[in-house]
């Protein structure tokens, strides 16, 4: 009962706070702007009483923190450039246009290893892996684009009428 009544008081004021957030978008969550005063004044008498305004305050900002605001993710380039040059290659096996993929991919795998091992000193080996992964990537486009125009001039010359 008593959680069941907490959340629907927190559900309660959390629906009035962002309602007043976006009505005023200059609301922010510090200490000395967040007034208490309309979030609790929806609510009845008996539970204003009940809820002290510091607690009120601190649970907004958990929750706000916990559930809202985005957590800045670890950015580790060598790991992209490795997971680039794997596309790469993969992407040299897959029939049809998806061949073409092997170009911007190997060529991103490339660019982002090389950064990656001039930048980030603990990940050196995916970012060499990324590289070699982009230039192998690369090479057999290459390699595949030859032979497919040699095969192709082949197959013009055997069905020429001229002989």
């Amino acid at each position: 009962m008593g959680i069941k009544f907490g959340f629907s008081i927190l559900t309660t004021l959390f629906i009035v706070f962002f309602s007043n957030a976006i009505a005023s978008p200059t609301m922010s969550l510090t200490r000395s702007s967040l007034d208490i005063k309309p979030l609790i004044a929806p609510i009845s008498p008996v539970v204003q009483k009940q809820v002290k305004p510091e607690h009120l305050k601190s649970a907004i900002r958990n929750f706000v923190k916990k559930h809202f605001v985005q957590k800045k993710k670890d950015r580790n380039p060598s790991k992209t450039a490795m997971i680039l040059g794997i596309l790469a290659l993969a992407s040299i096996f897959i029939p049809w246009y998806t061949i073409l993929l092997a170009i911007p991919l190997g060529i991103a795998a490339i660019i982002t290893g090389s950064n990656a091992r001039s930048t980030n000193e603990k990940d050196r080996k995916k970012a060499k892996a990324g590289v070699i992964l982009g230039i192998v990537s690369l090479s057999l486009f290459a390699l595949i684009l030859i032979l497919g125009v040699i095969l192709f001039i082949g197959m013009l010359q055997m069905f020429s009428w001229g002989g």
